[in-house]
């Protein structure tokens, strides 16, 4: 997860009145591996897509500076960020990635900013205007970049070199029997970032084999997502034994078998997360239907609890993570979401998370899950 950071920004836009009550605009951008700020521009006049434009277009040489190249643009919906602004970047082979409306926590790096200069910085002095504001926010973006060290850098500031192979390869975990994958052709063409791994979770030895593979790599991020159903329309009463058996084992047991066997390899202030679903909450349910998946999804909520509580000494980051009704074998052809819709933002969201320890239950946006 570290590494694909590395290769996206977020920018975001934000308002601050002057003491002769005029409205200025800044717009900024931030790196979300290194947590590094550059401020855009900032006007006390028109806002406006061409603003925003003129803008993007300053910072192409800077983008060309980079020796890792930028691939993803992630901002919301406002009207600033428009076709126009978005050319800027996708003619330099970059993805903008617009966060769905309204959902300011699909771009948490940016959001947490703003409301960091506002409490470190702007909320403690009156602002004469723009020209001020603009000193201002140099001075404390040089004092954010280069001094103001970050508990997820280790507490370092982001104008130190962060090493981005620091950790191991990302590894995936594909299921048996599946055959090659889009996560094979991934790892093709990834220079070594990415390993892929096929193993049966339901089976304890091949987990404990997985485990012995992996012994001497540390990672950042552990994610587990498993799932499978049976007839949705069964009533529980009525669903035979195995396909009870299965569906739990699948969708709760041995998520959290993996989940136990590589913990001790994320580090201390990495994120331990699991692939729950809304229908595992017990206050959404309103409509009955899918009984046994969603006692499973249910289920792995009760147990990713039990096991963060156990792990409540240390600074690590837990989260159970409801991605929506997607377009998979899973969810069917009927599903509101497409895969490019949920997985972009769910990355968002679990990256955000590993600034705030302990436990939640998010949806696809950030959302919180109510149990």
């Amino acid at each position: 997860m570290r590494t694909q950071a590395s290769s996206i920004i977020a920018c975001d836009l934000f308002t601050v009145e002057s003491v002769k009550l005029t409205t200025l605009h800044v717009l900024f951008f931030t790196e979300l591996h290194t947590r590094r700020v550059l401020i855009g521009g900032v006007t006390d006049g028109a806002a406006n897509l061409a603003w925003a434009t003129q803008i993007a277009r300053n910072l192409s040489e800077a983008r060309e500076d980079r020796a890792e190249p930028i691939r993803f643009l992630v901002h919301d919906r406002d009207k600033r960020f428009g076709a126009t602004f978005d050319e800027v970047f996708k003619a330099d082979g970059i993805k903008p990635v617009r966060t769905p409306w309204p959902a300011p926590k699909a771009n948490a790096y940016a959001e947490r900013w703003i409301r960091t200069v506002r409490a470190e910085c702007l909320d403690r002095v009156m602002v004469l205007g723009r020209r001020h504001l603009e000193l201002l926010l140099s001075t404390y973006v040089k004092h954010y970049n280069e001094e103001r060290p970050h508990r997820s850098l280790g507490l370092k500031p982001p104008g130190e070199p962060q090493p981005l192979r620091a950790l191991s390869p990302d590894v995936g975990i594909v299921r048996a029997g599946t055959g090659r994958t889009p996560l094979h052709d991934l790892a093709d063409t990834s220079q070594g970032r990415v390993d892929v791994e096929v193993i049966d979770i339901n089976e304890p030895a091949q987990v404990a084999a997985l485990r012995e593979r992996l012994s001497d790599r540390r990672f950042d991020m552990l994610f587990t997502n498993a799932g499978t159903t049976n007839n949705e329309q069964t009533p529980i009463g009525q669903v035979p034994t195995n396909d009870f058996v299965t569906v739990m084992v699948t969708n709760a047991l041995s998520p959290m078998r993996v989940i136990e066997a590589l913990e001790d390899l994320v580090t201390p202030t990495g994120l331990i997360g699991a692939m729950s679903s809304g229908q595992g909450s017990i206050t959404n349910n309103t409509t009955a239907g899918r009984e046994v998946y969603r006692g499973s999804k249910a289920a792995l909520n009760m147990f990713m609890r039990s096991f963060a509580v156990r792990q409540s000494g240390t600074a690590r980051a837990f989260v159970l993570m409801a991605p929506g009704w997607v377009r998979t074998t899973l969810g069917g052809p009927d599903a509101h979401l497409g895969i490019e819709e949920s997985v972009p933002n769910l990355v968002n969201v679990l990256l955000a998370k590993r600034e705030r320890p302990g436990l939640e239950y998010l949806d696809y946006m950030g959302r919180t899950v109510p149990w």
